[in-house]
């Protein structure tokens, strides 16, 4: 039996999502890849974001992720010395081959993420996963393929919580008084993501225009990036008929690249 992961809140049901209802267990196993997890505070401490048994290829990423510290940020950034917003730091999986670049955890998302660290950190990279941007991301794809009539089943997408390193443009959490500039991204962004590709990292998945905007120019050419609409409620271009088609494009060149990866 699995465990029950509504303490983490895995998946929040709208009433649009009526297909998760009928396949709950069905994603639960998917998600959990059929085996127990359990919900407990590991024994085990560590001195790094990535486990100790994570070494080898995951070494550099890790060592980033070590070194990203407030007083080595952009002096100008607002948020450098302001000891309230953590740095939101989010475990790897095993074997990143996507990465997935959103524009800002939000004040919001402070307790989770402090609640996440107190459990071992594939448990916390999941906590994170299910309860914020990629959650709803899943969600928007979802509706759409509901919307649509597609042939795609979004059980068809799960795989990305074991294959997608996620991380955010903005690392400190925001709030709707902050005017948003690049000093993070800048400062940080374009090492982080050169770490991830030498770590595997083949398929870059933007979320919003900031993220879009940014990131064209900086990548090689072998590395396939998608851009989304930011899965926020506030944008509305996701169920505008307008936008039906790219979406359309966009949303089955991703399925491709997971089908392609997770073959690999």
């Amino acid at each position: 039996m699995l465990t029950d992961v509504s303490k983490v809140n895995i998946l929040i049901l709208s009433d649009i999502d009526k297909i998760f209802l009928k396949q709950k267990k069905d994603i639960k196993k998917i998600l959990f890849k059929e085996k127990k997890l359990i919900w407990s505070k590991t024994n085990k401490s560590s001195k790094s974001i990535v486990s100790q048994g994570k070494k080898g290829c995951l070494q550099m990423l890790e060592k980033f992720l070590n070194n990203l510290k407030k007083e080595k940020c952009d002096d100008n950034c607002p948020f450098k010395l302001k000891n309230d917003r953590p740095i939101i730091k989010i475990p790897p999986p095993k074997k990143p081959l996507m990465m997935i670049i959103s524009n800002d955890p939000t004040v919001n998302f402070i307790p989770l993420f402090k609640q996440s660290e107190n459990y071992n950190q594939e448990t916390q990279r999941l906590m994170l996963f299910s309860g914020a941007i990629p959650q709803r991301f899943l969600l928007r794809i979802n509706q759409f393929l509901v919307k649509t009539n597609s042939e795609y089943s979004i059980e068809d997408f799960f795989k990305l919580f074991d294959i997608a390193y996620w991380t955010h443009f903005n690392k400190c959490p925001t709030d709707a008084q902050n005017t948003f500039k690049n000093y993070c991204a800048n400062n940080w962004l374009e090492a982080e993501i050169n770490e991830a590709i030498s770590n595997g990292v083949k398929v870059i998945i933007t979320l919003g225009r900031q993220v879009e905007n940014w990131i064209k120019g900086k990548i090689a050419e072998n590395i396939e990036i998608i851009n989304f609409y930011h899965p926020s409620g506030k944008v509305t271009k996701w169920n505008d008929d307008n936008f039906k088609s790219d979406l359309n494009k966009t949303i089955t060149k991703l399925l491709e690249q997971i089908i392609l990866l997770t073959k690999e």
